[in-house]
């Protein structure tokens, strides 16, 4: 499978024990990741510590928001759907479908969707693949239910690494579309350089450099997070929580450390219901 090198770079930078399943661990480990190493060489080993830390967090959260949804679904008797947007190659639905085969899944992106599905050979037929420009509503729309999800029943919404990527226009539009079924929605955003303790500042200010660079991006979309939390309440979610990389850190790996002092990471986790 043909991975692109912003891809391959999260991945290895993604801690194998973020992931429980050994079906998640036996996806990922059968990946070509090489593809990343051109990228790889702009970092220097600290970047790349840092990045490791920051990105397995970023998947430990969003992994843990789907496993508490499908368990909350679980309780009440109703049927789990977990639309991934932005999906790639990531392990996540993998990883969900795994440890729970009632789910309904939906990995959902404008690349390698194909390539993923026949990748997995069928082995998870609760995993449903969609070819689609995720800022195109009508079209995300038609297709999720095409492919079997129904708006009446609860869903999760992942926006993990990819709104960094999109205007705040189109970021507002999807929000609203899915505050509109009243989906549960999670993932994170990237503040403003100015806001992020300058321990750690430069760390982001460099990889969005680097990677704008590598994939010809003109702009990367930074918030405030009231900026970001206001996005969310006016697009019609009001139960809305933001939550620190040194907070996961802590969770996952016993400390805060290398996230310490105010604002001390340059993306932020957040989840949110109507």
């Amino acid at each position: 499978m043909k991975i692109s090198a912003t891809s391959a770079l999260v991945l290895n930078w993604t801690a194998a024990d973020v992931w429980e399943s050994e079906a998640a661990k036996a996806y990922t480990e059968g990946l070509d990741l090489s593809e990343a190493n051109e990228l790889l060489a702009l970092f220097s080993p600290e970047e790349h510590y840092m990045h490791l830390q920051a990105v397995s967090n970023r998947k430990y959260f969003v992994r843990k928001q789907a496993m508490e949804f499908c368990n909350k679904c679980k309780l009440s008797g109703t049927l789990p759907q977990v639309i991934v947007l932005a999906a790639g190659i990531a392990p996540l639905s993998v990883e969900i479908a795994s440890l729970h085969p009632e789910a309904l899944l939906f990995d959902v992106d404008k690349y390698l969707m194909s390539e993923k599905e026949q990748y997995l050979d069928g082995r998870f037929p609760n995993i449903h693949f969609l070819t689609c420009d995720i800022t195109d509503l009508s079209a995300l729309s038609a297709s999720l239910q095409l492919k079997g999800w129904t708006p009446e029943e609860p869903t999760l919404v992942i926006l993990e690494g990819i709104t960094y990527y999109l205007s705040t226009t189109a970021l507002a539009g999807l929000i609203h579309m899915f505050a509109g079924v009243r989906a549960e929605i999670a993932g994170d955003f990237a503040l403003e350089s100015a806001l992020v303790n300058t321990s750690v500042r430069n760390f982001g200010v460099q990889v969005f450099r680097k990677i704008s660079d590598a994939i010809g991006l003109d702009n990367i979309q930074l918030y405030a997070p009231t900026e970001f939390m206001g996005l969310l309440n006016r697009q019609g979610y009001q139960f809305i929580n933001r939550v620190l990389l040194q907070d996961i850190q802590r969770e996952f790996r016993g400390k805060s450390e290398p996230f310490e002092g105010p604002e001390a990471g340059w993306i932020s986790l957040f989840a949110a219901s109507v």
